[in-house]
Parts: C-alpha cells; structure tokens; sequence
C-alpha cells in the first residue's frame, strides 16, 4: 500500500453510531433543530398507514422536508445511514452531498432510515435538457467528488475490503449467498468476487475461471459509492448552472479495490422498461448465461409454479424478473434491462427486494409485465 497521504481524512469506525440500537436519533439534525421540542420522527406504523406496505420503496413527506427509505434487513442495512453521516460529519463544506440523515427505525423485518429530501432532477431526467456545458460541469463535478471520497481512510497501518464500519462487503451482487468480508487483501476478494460470478467456493489455490487474469491483485483501496448511476446523482433544477447537488442510495458503499466504482458504472442503471413480450425475437432455451430478446428483454425459461399478483400491488407495472425456488417473480423497473443476462438480472433484483414480487408467463417467452 502506499505511504498516508497529506490530505487523507480518517473515519473513525468507533465513532459510528452503533446499528445495533433499534432506534436512533440524531438530535443535533436539521430535523430536530426547528425549536420544537416534542417534535419526533414519524413511527413506521404512521408511515405504512399513510403509504401502506410497499415492500422497499422511498417515501417522500414534502412538509417535513422528510425522505423515509424502507426496505427489508437483508438489504436495506444500515450501514447506509452510517455512512451517508459519517460524509456529512467529515465534508462540512458540502464537498461530497448527501442527504441529511435524520435517524432510523428497526420495525418487524424491516429497516427504515429517515434522511432529508434532496431537491432537484435526477441525472437521468435531467440530461435530454442539458447543454454540452451543463454536462462538462457536472462531469468536473462527478470527477471532483469521486476524488474527494478518496481521500477519506481507514485510519489504520491495514486497510481491508469491507463495510464502512469494517464488515462483510455490501454490493448487492454478492447478496445475500455470497456475502463475505472483511477481506485483507484484494487478490482474496478478487477470488471470491470471480467465486460469486461462478457459482464456486474458494479452494486452496483459489478460483479457476475466464477472466480471472484481469482482476488486478495489487493497487489501492478506496472508499467506493458503488453505484454511480444516473438515477443516483441528483441535478440542481433552479437558476444558474446546473450542477450535482446530491448524490443518493449509499447501500452499496464501503471500502474496495481502485477499479470498483469504475467497474459499477457498467453495471445496469435505473430507467429503462422491459419490453413486451410481443416484441421479443430471440429466446433464452434455458440458458441463464444469455441475454434474450429485444433491446431490453428477458426470457423465462424452465416449467415453473407460478404465484398469483398480491392484491396491493394493483394497478402498478412491473418490469423486471427474478427466478427463484423454481418461480419467477417481478416487480417496480429499478434498473436498465440492456445487455442484462437473467442471471445478473436475479442478482439485481434480489439485491432491491429480495424474494418477494408476482409472476409473469409461463413459457419461454420474454417477460410480460402485469399493469
């Protein structure tokens, strides 16, 4: 590893506030800061009887400047309250934005993080009205904000791949049967990454696969969003120039290797629909390795049992698969579909809902979605 740098700034592991705790406020907030005393997050009993039980989903409460993440344990940790705090604590110049977070909430199954609203487009909406200027500043500005969250450290002489607070690693392409970490060394977790990709456990001489020789084992350790999408960078909307005022969804954030946010913006970003079956040209034949269909389409292969729609999620579209324990299940478009396999599909999906969501046709045709 390189020797420490000037300008390194440390993150002190024992200064997060411990997830262990059910619920946690954070009393020197904006939030709590109005003058009002009694003033308190909303429950998320109030929130699910407002909203009703979306499963994951962000819920927005305008009037107290309020977002509310919920999403089940599994997924939604929170790791990301701690980090999007601990960014805040250390850039106080606002050199890397992110919400505000406000505290958060263990309730059944699920976990809910209460942060600020962050005003403005996302980037994804945002770019068909930006001119060739507005998009050299923002990429300046992506540029300079990737290098401040550089600087930050681990504080100690061993840095490892790993949550902010030195846990298992939390990209969701290792959810949740290959989660693994801290890892001491990036060789050990370029075998597991190639491990989780495969389907392989890690023998004595590691993993054997294509590819592997490009995995570099040597170079530097930084702390990584993990998902620079376009659905994450959030744009000023208002006079002036545009530029990045917010950077959102910090679930996968954590200490990696120099290549990984490089990496993580080719994966697939959110956006884009599947599209009808009826467009679908090609089909997968049961293999799970193939990207199948038109532009931006699966098929379902194999003869699955499928489940009926849960009521609740009436009237709401659904554009992406995910096959599991012989069913397959879809739900809410989080992620462009294009060039997805059904596999990374499963992989992604699993990653924002888990197992729940309703099934699709039967056949192997390309994925039809209920609206």
């Amino acid at each position: 590893m390189a020797a420490k740098r000037a300008d390194e700034l440390r993150i002190d592991i024992a200064s997060l506030p411990d997830i262990t705790q059910a619920e946690m406020d954070f009393r020197d907030t904006s939030f709590f800061r109005s003058g009002d005393p009694s003033l308190q997050l909303p429950s998320p009993a109030s929130i699910i009887q407002q909203f009703g039980d979306q499963g994951a989903c962000v819920v927005k409460l305008e009037h107290l400047n309020l977002a509310v993440k919920i999403g089940h344990s599994d997924y939604l940790r929170l790791e990301e309250a701690q980090t999007m705090r601990a960014i805040r604590q250390i850039f106080v110049n606002n050199e890397v934005p992110v919400p505000e977070v406000f505290g958060w909430r263990k309730y059944g199954d699920d976990n809910f993080i209460y942060m600020s609203l962050m005003p403005g487009q996302t980037l994804r909406e945002a770019w068909p009205t930006l001119t060739d200027e507005d998009k050299t500043l923002i990429c300046g500005d992506l540029s300079r904000i990737v290098k401040e969250l550089r600087r930050l450290s681990q504080g100690s002489s061993s840095r490892s791949i790993a949550s902010i607070n030195g846990g298992t690693v939390q990209d969701r392409f290792f959810k949740l049967d290959y989660e693994e970490g801290p890892f001491q060394t990036i060789k050990s977790f370029n075998d597991w990454l190639l491990a989780a990709a495969t389907r392989q456990r890690p023998g004595p001489n590691g993993v054997t696969g294509p590819y592997r020789e490009y995995l570099p084992d040597t170079g530097e350790i930084y702390f990584t969003h993990g998902d620079l999408t376009l659905g994450n960078i959030i744009i000023s909307d208002g006079p002036g120039p545009r530029q990045i005022a917010g950077i959102i969804d910090w679930e996968q954030a954590g200490w990696y290797p120099e290549y990984w946010e490089y990496f993580c913006g080719f994966q697939p970003s959110d956006g884009a629909k599947l599209v009808h079956g009826s467009v679908c040209t090609d089909k997968c034949s049961g293999d799970e390795s193939a990207s199948c269909g038109g532009r931006s389409a699966f098929s379902l292969y194999g003869d699955a049992q499928f489940l009926s729609a849960p009521g609740y999620l009436a009237g709401l579209t659904f554009d992406w698969c995910y096959e599991f324990d012989e069913a397959v299940y879809a739900g809410p478009k989080y992620t462009d579909a294009t060039r997805m396999t059904v596999n990374s599909c499963a992989n992604f999906c699993v990653g924002k809902h888990g197992k729940n969501g309703i099934a699709l046709d039967k056949d192997d045709n390309c994925c039809e979605f209920y609206t």
